[in-house]
């Protein structure tokens, strides 16, 4: 009694097993170009939640010279000009090339903010050809 083998057909295997290894392969390189833009995006707000620290630390110290100048009768802090209201306001330049524009007035126990204003330069993005009508 003789058996008949048959012949092992691996191409429809190979196939599957081809294109599951493809699809691994696109989405580990989409995983990876993921992560990098989540790491890059960390990175900015990150600096961005440093400037406005450093921006909040300026305007914090400009308002405790203020304070203590008013209480002590002393000079006010370089830049302090008095608006029209009977308070004062400065523009403050920060580290990061922002200005941070603030004003305070008088009240009952102290200085106190009547304006903040964080203003940062911006610049348009001019490389791009965008069609301008007609």
């Amino acid at each position: 009694m003789e058996t008949q083998h048959r012949p092992v057909r691996s191409g429809a295997l190979t196939l599957l097993f081809t294109a599951v290894l493809l699809c691994l392969a696109v989405l580990a390189v989409l995983s990876l170009a993921t992560a990098h833009a989540d790491a890059a995006l960390a990175r900015r707000s990150i600096e961005h939640l440093q400037a406005e620290a450093a921006a909040e630390q300026a305007g914090q110290a400009w308002l405790a010279a203020v304070d203590a100048a008013g209480r002590a009768g002393g000079a006010l802090p370089a830049g302090t000009e008095p608006d029209e209201d009977g308070g004062v306001q400065a523009a403050l330049a920060l580290a990061d090339g922002s200005t941070l524009y603030v004003a305070a007035a008088p009240g009952a126990q102290g200085w106190g903010f009547t304006r903040w204003q964080l203003s940062t330069p911006w610049e348009p993005d001019v490389s791009l050809d965008v069609w301008g009508g007609m």
